[in-house]
């Protein structure tokens, strides 16, 4: 997913009694999962073709970086999807977002698309997306036997959840590697197998990273009773910690999947990238430079 990204940076999370907040600086820049992610891969060295639902007259494309192939944006939206970020000096985050969805008469040209795209690709990375194209996504990979990446996270899990629950059993299912961090973990387990590990479409021993920001993170490579944890990497300074864990999952894709890296060493590329990552204020890394937000 691709959205356009407003920074709002502010001095304090409270809001002023009337109801005014005092902003020091604001910026616009590419964000969205999936865009953050395929950001980090191409960091890390790693071939990446992003596939994402864009406006008709997107302002992302001017925005995204140059080196990212664009072959796959595809400009079925009537806007692109918009973010609002409020982040504090404390990096207290509020995020406010609006999601365009795919009209009936473009799911035809968005599967086709797809299509296309997985006849060149060794792996897919799964973010929240249309419905829509979630579920072209599972049934053409399963086909083709193309690995899955899943990122489990809160906006995902709210598309999903309440109105197809189905689905998201059977991306997970259909996934080697998931990741979510530690706030989405619970809600994870909660709507997939009310908190019981033995419920959840887990049965062929997938890789689950569980980050954990400042704090690290852990990871079970099969044996979901069993853990693994390991360390961030301290930053030289934390100035947006807005898609820093997208970041670590780009460079975890690349070291695990590309470079055949175990877990653990997976996991330090991962933290070392997000630790770049926080020190820039935009959404993603070689975004270029944000703009100055109107």
């Amino acid at each position: 997913m691709a959205t356009l990204d407003t920074l709002l940076f502010i001095p304090d999370q409270e809001l002023l009694d009337d109801a005014v907040t005092p902003v020091e600086e604001a910026a616009r820049c590419p964000g969205g999962k999936g865009m953050v992610t395929a950001g980090a891969i191409r960091e890390e060295g790693g071939e990446v073709v992003p596939f994402s639902l864009l406006g008709r007259e997107s302002q992302l494309d001017g925005l995204l970086p140059q080196a990212l192939d664009r072959r796959y944006r595809l400009q079925l939206l009537d806007r692109d999807s918009r973010t609002w970020i409020t982040i504090s000096h404390a990096q207290k985050v509020i995020t406010f977002v609006f999601r365009q969805e795919l009209a009936e008469e473009h799911r035809k040209v968005a599967a086709e698309a797809l299509a296309g795209l997985l006849d060149e690709v060794d792996g897919l990375y799964v973010t929240v997306e249309d419905p829509i194209v979630l579920r072209a996504v599972r049934e053409l990979a399963r086909a083709r036997g193309v690995p899955i990446a899943l990122n489990a996270s809160i906006p995902l899990l709210e598309l999903l959840l309440p109105n197809d629950r189905d689905l998201l059993v059977d991306l997970v299912r259909d996934s080697e590697l998931i990741f979510c961090n530690h706030r989405e973990w619970p809600r994870f387990l909660d709507g997939l197998g009310n908190g019981d590990l033995s419920a959840l479409p887990l049965d062929r021993g997938r890789e689950v990273v569980v980050t954990e920001g400042e704090a690290g993170g852990r990871f079970s490579d099969g044996d979901l009773s069993h853990w693994t944890r390991f360390e961030a990497v301290r930053p030289q300074s934390v100035r947006c910690v807005v898609g820093a864990g997208d970041t670590f999952n780009g460079a975890y894709l690349v070291a695990r999947w590309a470079s055949g890296l175990s877990a653990a060493e997976s996991c330090q590329r991962g933290a070392r990238l997000a630790a770049q990552k926080v020190a820039v204020r935009a959404s993603m890394l070689a975004s270029g430079q944000p703009a100055s937000a109107s």
